[in-house]
């Protein structure tokens, strides 16, 4: 039950929330248009409006909680500057193939349909693309950073040119949510580095089995099947947090109100939102032709390490 000081608290958060709608650190005003709707019950239609008590009290701790990570810390903007380019450091990481693309009969055990030349030459152009995107992100932030912490007339042509409302300048800043994507960003660096080394020559951005090639069941590999893709994914749901949330320079900069810029960012984040779906089924090959390239090394592998990407859970 809820005691009538908690009930005053939570009614007076709730009207701050939605008094500052199309803010960007407004939630619940987010949430309530989808918290009302009908059910059937036998033959009749009931509507019903989900924020009963028990789910009010849900909303509001997920909006609390999403109001804390936007947050600003009391840290200066200026310590942003050299995590900004560690992230594009490791988004660099993640998405340089230690390898050259492998041959022909290397990629055959995996059929045309699934590789091609085509598809390896696309792929490794969008993991460049990519690495120049957040290295030029990563600048673009730092400048507008630095150019409001020592004011001149450059200082002052940077912010006109990079932010649509350089009087919104004060609201880049670190936030919780922001170190909470950085520090997923830099681990997925590191599980795919762990992995480069791990496997060494036999590592391919493309499905393939090398020449001479063992079944690699140490280091990460011992912890789940396939932790590349792991690593790939904590990364890009960093990259998320720290390009689209509070404090951020898409997020603060005024660029999100033209059309133009919103089509080209939905069309990047959907095809950041496609890796991790990507990742999932690349599992699957890799385990059927792994487990008929090496079946009793395999199947041992799979009892010992039975999940494909998280540990007792998938």
């Amino acid at each position: 039950m809820m005691d009538a000081g908690e009930g005053d608290a939570r009614e007076g958060m709730d009207v701050v929330s939605r008094s500052q709608c199309g803010g960007v650190k407004t939630h619940i005003c987010f949430f309530a248009p989808f918290l009302k709707g009908e059910h059937f019950a036998g033959n009749e239609t009931v509507s019903h409006d989900l924020l009963s008590p028990i789910h009010e009290a849900a909303v509001y701790e997920l909006d609390k909680m999403l109001w804390m990570l936007a947050t600003p810390l009391p840290i200066s903007p200026i310590f942003k500057v050299p995590l900004l380019f560690g992230n594009a450091a490791s988004i660099h990481a993640c998405y340089t193939p230690p390898n050259p693309i492998p041959d022909t009969q290397e990629t055959n055990k995996y059929g045309y349909k699934v590789n091609s030349n085509f598809r390896f030459k696309l792929v490794r152009r969008i993991g460049a693309g990519a690495k120049a995107f957040h290295w030029f992100y990563a600048a673009s932030e730092s400048a507008i950073i630095l150019a409001n912490a020592f004011p001149s007339e450059l200082s002052t042509n940077v912010l006109s040119t990079l932010m649509r409302h350089p009087e919104r300048v004060s609201a880049l800043r670190i936030t919780p949510g922001w170190l909470i994507g950085s520090a997923l960003m830099a681990s997925g660096a590191l599980i795919r580095m762990a992995c480069y080394r791990e496997l060494g020559r036999f590592f391919t951005w493309e499905l393939s089995l090398r020449k001479d090639q063992n079944l690699v069941t140490t280091g990460p590999y011992s912890i789940v099947r396939h932790p590349s893709y792991t690593g790939t994914t904590l990364a890009t749901i960093g990259t998320f947090i720290c390009q689209i949330g509070a404090g951020t320079w898409m997020a603060e900069s005024g660029w999100f109100e033209l059309t133009s810029v919103r089509v080209l960012y939905a069309i990047w984040l959907a095809y950041s939102a496609y890796i991790p779906w990507m990742m999932i089924w690349r599992t699957y090959a890799e385990d059927q032709v792994l487990r008929e390239q090496f079946p009793e090394e395999w199947n041992a592998w799979a009892r010992r390490t039975p999940y494909k990407l998280i540990p007792y859970i998938f």
